[in-house]
């Protein structure tokens, strides 16, 4: 229905579309369709403000069907940080275990040779005799 109202209206015409609050999986359906504006039936002041968004150009939302999306997102948003330092701490224990000797613990040849090379640079830039 607000796909043919928007093609007979063209764009001088905004529709607010209105649904009970167990419809509100229909929300990006209506969207689609050209709705400016989704609310949920009985909640005066969110058609209110509806309507006043829709005449000065804008959109709306209703809380009712944008809470339960941003709570989804805030979770998926919460588990990928745990995941992001989870990650986090493995590369440093890779980091650590890939310079040091599983069987003796100390560091490898690779880590001296790494370490070598940067103190011969710091007493070339310093201008500083070196020792080995």
């Amino acid at each position: 229905m607000a796909r043919k109202l928007r093609m007979k209206g063209g764009r001088a015409l905004s529709v607010i579309a209105m649904a009970s609050g167990t419809a509100s999986a229909r929300v990006a359906e209506m969207v689609a369709a050209g709705a400016r504006a989704y609310v949920v039936k009985d909640h005066t002041a969110d058609i209110l403000a509806a309507v006043n968004a829709v005449a000065n150009g804008g959109a709306f939302l209703s809380e009712t069907v944008t809470r339960p999306v941003l709570d989804e997102v805030a979770r998926l948003y919460e588990r990928e940080r745990v995941r992001n330092d989870e990650l986090q701490e493995l590369v440093r224990q890779l980091q650590a275990l890939s310079v040091t000797d599983w069987l003796t613990g100390l560091k490898n040849h690779g880590y001296f040779f790494e370490r070598l090379d940067e103190e011969l640079d710091r007493a070339l830039r310093h201008r500083r005799p070196m020792t080995v």
